[in-house]
């Protein structure tokens, strides 16, 4: 069994260059191997019917994948919001972490948890991740959402161009 890692591809659409080279690499993988997925896989995901329809050909990478006996995990990363438990209910058989994963003597994290340096991004996971705003994201329009996590994208972007 190979185990196979994903993570930050940032995939915007289908018509994004690396869609179709994460789609033949996924295709290529053989029932029994695992794949963990470690957080942004796409630019902007949260738990609603709006980014699952967006995003639906990376779902149907996961479905395939999953039919052919190939076990899938999805790490939350700091572009993916509140997925649970619409995620599981689209994609059954996929297992979810939050912050991490341990399998056997291998961590899988997506790591934006442990900038612990970085105090006014840790202020800011702290407030995105609170119930308060998971109450709040599950009333917004879905079309605001959206436009409010690619202005947080293009500032996070921004921000690790000017910090680097």
């Amino acid at each position: 069994m190979h185990i196979w890692i994903f993570s930050d591809l940032h995939i915007r659409s289908k018509d994004d260059p690396i869609s179709e080279r994460v789609a033949r690499t996924l295709a290529s993988i053989p029932s029994g191997d695992r794949v963990v997925f470690a957080g942004d896989i796409v630019d902007v995901f949260g738990g609603r019917t709006y980014f699952f329809k967006r995003y639906s050909f990376v779902l149907d990478w996961i479905r395939e994948l999953l039919e052919r006996g190939v076990a899938v995990d999805w790490i939350e990363g700091n572009h993916d919001f509140h997925l649970e438990p619409e995620l599981s209910r689209v994609l059954p058989g996929i297992k979810t972490h939050v912050l991490e994963l341990r399998l056997g003597p291998l961590f899988v994290a997506h790591g934006d948890a442990f900038n612990s340096a970085d105090v006014r991004y840790q202020k800011w996971r702290a407030r995105v991740r609170s119930p308060a705003v998971r109450w709040l994201l599950k009333r917004l329009p879905a079309s605001w959402l959206h436009r409010l996590g690619e202005r947080s994208s293009r500032w996070s972007r921004s921000e690790s161009r000017t910090s680097s």
